[in-house]
């Protein structure tokens, strides 16, 4: 995998900073003069991203993640703290700086007062959890007692409170003398950045579909047979009686952009006769067969590991809870993006959990639709659709001719040419006659060098098919591809 540190040059000069605070630092001995320090702090402006093919790609950190509020500044000689600063708001320098082909401004310039000329291994804190009274940081001795220190808190909103505030280390070996009194140390991000992509992929039929009508000015109880109006429910419907003289002339060129649930509408000889409407408040209701996720959770866990400077720390990091039934809509897939940071480890473990279903569900979409009611004789069309008894692909359905000379002996079905429809909340269970039960998966996310601080990755969860016969796949670009994983349902 490939990292990419960006040294940002700024400009040298000298200042002492109202806004830090300063230990006092001891002579030591053999030691000649002593001096002020311009360390200049350089935050990576890459975040990487390998491709396990080309060994190559990357993406840019953002200007939040490129941020130091605050500081700590440590001079090390044999494993031994000598001198210590902290500084509440570093020195934004200007640039450019440039990078591949897009140039940054952001870097940091500090000032260590009164450090003893030496060879020292300079150590950043940047975005420390602690100020300048910070014990853990002011009483620390060696750099193993630095390391030792936890970053961050025991829950993930407060380890990772948002992109400006994420931890960066930094450490560099360098002499510091009259002649040597500036330098470069660049700060590695300590945390990778994860987006994942978690979709869901079930198996279904569709087993029927129907138009559900009202009234005008009511929504509370629809009118008809499942799609089918009498002359009765037409009136109701359009609010006004009708006739045989109501009747609008139709040619199969005057339908070509009609549509009944998708499929394409001609008549008996080319003619019929129809009743146009406009706004018509509908519900469409399409029933489904198969498997659906209800109450969908998902948990990473032991997102804060050891780092750089950090001792292992367990906290789950818990997406929201996904309440409503999970169905993707016909041709498509459900899917949910899951952004979030961790400290550098090997792998994540991750935990899926809900409740499956299994039977019928029924999704409604309720609004308005315009065009034309039309006969449909002795409901064979709206029957068909209604039980699941679909044409193929790109196919037709047939109506009668015209009225059949009465208009009381009519089945009216509306057949439309624009549908303004929203999802009625959710998709639910149709009636009793499904199966709940408890679904849980685990499974563990393994790039194939660990997850690095400071590079960025991008994956994606599929939940595909169902128990018995189903499985889940989990796909992660660029992590390994380890196949896949059984559900575990019987």
């Amino acid at each position: 995998m490939k990292t990419k540190n960006i040294f940002l040059t700024a400009i040298s000069a000298l200042f002492i900073f109202a806004a830090c605070t300063e230990e006092k630092i001891i002579d030591e001995p053999g030691v000649s003069g002593k001096g002020d320090l311009v360390i200049e702090l350089s935050p990576s402006s890459v975040i990487t991203k390998a491709d396990p093919a080309t060994n190559s790609g990357y993406q840019y950190a953002t200007e939040e993640e490129l941020t130091v509020n605050n500081c700590w500044i440590f001079a090390v000689q044999d494993n031994t703290i000598k001198a210590r600063q902290y500084f509440s708001s570093p020195t934004q320098t200007t640039g450019p700086y440039e990078d591949k082909d897009d140039t940054y401004t952001k870097g940091y310039q500090v000032t260590l007062n009164g450090l003893n000329y030496g060879t020292y291994d300079f150590w950043v804190v940047a975005n420390p959890t602690g100020g300048a009274d910070d014990s853990r940081y002011t009483t620390c001795v060696t750099l193993g007692d630095l390391k030792n220190i936890i970053e961050g808190s025991t829950t993930y909103n407060d380890a990772f409170p948002n992109p400006s505030q994420l931890i960066k280390v930094g450490n560099k070996e360098s002499e510091f003398d009259r002649a040597n009194n500036t330098i470069i140390v660049p700060l590695t991000q300590l945390a990778a950045r994860v987006q994942l992509k978690i979709e869901i992929d079930l198996k279904w039929d569709k087993t029927g579909s129907y138009y559900e009508y009202f009234a005008p000015g009511s929504e509370d109880s629809s009118v008809g047979d499942n799609g089918l109006l009498d002359k009765r429910g037409l009136e109701q419907v359009l609010g006004k009686s009708v006739n045989n003289s109501d009747g609008v002339a139709l040619k199969d060129a005057n339908v070509e952009d009609y549509t009944y649930f998708g499929y394409g509408i001609k008549f008996e000889n080319g003619n019929s006769k129809g009743i146009s409407v406009e706004n018509l408040n509908v519900k469409k209701i399409t029933v489904y067969e198969g498997y659906a996720l209800k109450d969908l959770n998902f948990v990473i866990n032991n997102i804060r590991v050891n780092s750089l400077i950090g001792l292992p720390q367990v906290t789950d990091y818990v997406t929201p809870s996904y309440d409503r039934v999970t169905f993707k809509s016909e041709g498509s897939i459900v899917s949910y993006i899951c952004s979030f940071y961790t400290y550098g480890k090997d792998c994540l473990d991750v935990d899926l959990e809900g409740t499956l279903l299994n039977g019928q569900f029924r999704e409604e979409q309720k609004g308005t639709s315009s065009g034309y009611f039309i006969n449909d004789a002795n409901g064979t069309n709206t029957n068909n659709i209604k039980n699941g008894r679909y044409p193929e692909a790109g196919g037709f359905l047939t109506f009668v001719n015209g009225w059949q000379g009465n208009i009381d002996n009519c089945k009216f079905v509306l057949i439309t040419n624009k549908e303004d429809l929203a999802l009625d909340d959710e998709v639910v269970p149709a009636g009793g006659d499904y199966k709940e039960q408890f679904y849980k998966q685990s499974a563990q996310l393994i790039p194939k060098d660990g997850f690095v601080n400071g590079h960025y990755y991008e994956g994606t969860i599929r939940i595909q098919s169902a128990p018995v016969s189903g499985q889940m796949t989990v796909e992660i670009d660029p992590f390994k591809d380890f196949g896949p994983i059984d559900f575990g349902f019987n």
